[in-house]
């Protein structure tokens, strides 16, 4: 009886630990992108940055020009579906104050810190709820202090929305594959679903390559997981249609250019892949995608420059994964729905990166940018880490 009583004093302090880091993730987050999004940051590179651009298309759009496309790729010569511009032109409606658009990504940005502490927290549903509680508060308020995230969630631009929307669209499918709640809420969940797949595809070049093959995936391994549950099969063609609706602009658009910008990115995939392929083949892929997770840590983790810097955000990267990976492999029995979503984004990603041979900026990697969080935390979960 003792021991029990022990043992709640415990529970109970950590669960006053992680309630506090959580209010501390959340006050941090504020700061950083709420009061930090008053401050209008621009890139001012060039006669016409990115968001000139934008400002100028927000003011076409509420005198009912409305766009068919959305912003230009760097390379490949193709632009976005254009659902990014109608997510943060209502905020344009408040005022010509170049502020007010960069108020949807600093909410969205806001947001996605509880919505990843949710993430983490429903990861590790097989420990006790203080334990899972203390972790994803760690992995919150980590989350909330990366410093790249904190940088471009105080400009008007389109890769901003991406965490949140990943974690979104990870914690719709872990419920729909679950499939536990009445018909109606998963037709409905299935249909936000297919919306939330649509706006990603318009955020970034990233997101465009990469969710497709994410989403066919999802419907696949749904359609393999309830094949004896013939009344759920034609659910996963709500969210096909709704991801279709969401994108009606650009496919209107795209009857009037005889599909070019979709030929266009169509070209683009098949002429990344063949300079790959005639680059330096299997072994050059290989040395991008590892580049490309080392080059992690120092944009985002231990940023500096010299070698130090390096050194120690390669040990942290090196680390992270090996014991990640091993607990994955031995120790985890936490939602492998929820973890193989994300592995299969993160995988898919370096798998495409691997195709493109020149300098990976930072907001090219947000679809992987919390991997080494999510793998720290893996291990830590199964530590036998006194009074946690």
């Amino acid at each position: 009886m003792i021991d029990g009583g022990i043992g709640l004093v415990k529970a109970l302090k950590t669960q006053r630990w992680a309630t506090t880091l959580i209010g501390l993730a959340l006050v941090v987050g504020a700061i950083n992108y709420l009061i930090n999004g008053l401050h209008y940051t621009t890139f001012d590179i060039g006669p016409a940055p990115d968001q000139i651009r934008d400002a100028v298309i927000y003011q076409e759009m509420l005198r009912g020009q409305l766009p068919t496309l959305g912003p230009g790729s760097s390379v490949g010569g193709y632009q976005l579906p254009p659902l990014y511009y109608y997510l943060v032109a209502p905020a344009a409606v408040l005022g010509a104050d170049p502020m007010f658009t960069v108020w949807p990504n600093a909410l969205l940005s806001f947001a996605s810190i509880p919505v990843f502490i949710g993430v983490i927290y429903l990861l590790l549903v097989d420990l006790s709820m203080e334990r899972r509680w203390m972790l994803a508060a760690v992995a919150g308020l980590w989350y909330a202090l990366l410093y790249p995230l904190v940088f471009i969630s105080t400009f008007q631009w389109n890769p901003s929305p991406i965490p949140f929307f990943v974690f979104c669209a990870a914690l719709m499918y872990r419920a729909l594959f679950r499939a536990q709640m009445s018909f109606v809420l998963q037709a409905v969940i299935w249909a936000a679903y297919g919306v939330v797949m649509a706006v990603l595809v318009c955020l970034h070049s990233a997101t465009l390559f990469v969710m497709p093959a994410i989403y066919l995936g999802s419907l696949i391994a749904y359609w393999i997981r309830h094949r004896k549950r013939l009344s759920l099969w034609g659910l996963p063609f709500l969210s096909v249609a709704s991801a279709l609706l969401a994108l009606l602009p650009y496919w209107y658009g795209e009857l009037g250019r005889r599909l070019g910008n979709t030929k266009q990115i169509i070209r683009a995939v098949l002429g990344s892949d063949d300079d790959a392929q005639s680059g330096s083949g299997i072994a050059g892929r290989l040395g991008r995608i590892v580049w490309n997770y080392a080059e992690l840590g120092w944009q985002s983790y231990f940023i500096g420059n010299g070698w130090p810097y390096r050194i120690i955000a390669v040990v942290f990267g090196v680390s992270v994964l090996g014991l990640g990976l091993w607990a994955i492999a031995k120790t985890f029995k936490g939602d492998r729905v929820l973890l193989n979503f994300l592995l299969a984004i993160w995988a898919v990603y370096l798998l495409a990166a691997s195709s493109y041979t020149d300098a990976y900026v930072i907001h090219y990697k947000l679809l992987i940018l919390i991997a080494p969080i999510v793998l720290a935390v893996v291990p830590l979960a199964y530590c036998p880490l006194k009074g946690i």
